[in-house]
């Protein structure tokens, strides 16, 4: 995976400088996320929820990275969010 991941970063910071759609930003920073690479996850997710702070996915990503990383009271605001965006999303 970090072979690959090596070949597709300067592609991601491509759609970095082209306006990419929240939806880009949360598929880029879940394939971060799934590498283990939760900094740049992170980074995209916030991305995401920038040009879009009603994207569900965007919000319960970061919701669920930021648990992942200890930070329960941070990720809740994000989990609330989510599911006040979208009720029938699932949340712990």
């Amino acid at each position: 995976v970090m072979g690959r991941m090596a070949e597709a970063e300067p592609h991601f910071e491509a759609v970095k400088e082209n306006s990419p759609t929240a939806e880009a930003c949360v598929d880029i920073g879940t394939i971060y996320a799934k590498a283990g690479r939760l900094d740049k996850a992170t980074e995209w997710y916030d991305r995401a929820i920038g040009i879009d702070p009603q994207n569900a996915a965007a919000n319960y990503n970061m919701g669920r990275v930021l648990e992942s990383q200890g930070q329960a009271e941070r990720a809740r605001a994000y989990l609330d969010a989510a599911s006040k965006i979208s009720p029938n999303l699932a949340t712990p």
